[in-house]
């Protein structure tokens, strides 16, 4: 049976195999791994044929604003349920970056006042980007 878990930014499979991971990446490539070079999302059994479907962000971030959970609490706030499409869903989410921070192993909820100042960072680097085009 095997985990999902994700390996320099990708899902992957992975079994455990004499102290060390043995992972399928996308595509049926295999390599071996130390269990600390992958992030784990989920027990299994998995699959890379993976749908994330839409889930509830805004109103999850609105109950955990400034908290941090685990990728499995985000998953079952978010999408309803602890499955290998919640997880991936979820890490999508905090790699995004927007409402949610990937820190450590767990994920932490922006503040109101963090979420403005990054949309008016944002504005202001679009605004720029345009007067550069503009000259």
């Amino acid at each position: 049976m095997a985990a999902l878990v994700i390996y320099k930014g990708k899902p992957a499979l992975a079994e455990e195999k004499g102290g060390r991971l043995e992972l399928e990446l996308p595509g049926g490539e295999r390599q071996r791994v130390r269990p600390k070079d992958v992030l784990f999302l989920h027990p299994g059994p998995a699959s890379l044929d993976l749908k994330v479907l839409e889930g509830e962000e805004e109103a999850a971030w609105e109950l955990l604003e400034g908290q941090t959970v685990s990728l499995r609490e985000l998953a079952e706030l978010v999408y309803g349920a602890y499955t290998p499409e919640a997880a991936l869903g979820a890490y999508l989410l905090a790699q995004k970056g927007e409402r949610f921070v990937l820190e450590g192993e767990g994920v932490r909820a922006r503040t109101r006042a963090e979420l403005q100042a990054l949309k008016a960072a944002e504005r202001k680097r679009a605004e720029r980007e345009k007067a550069f085009q503009e000259l």
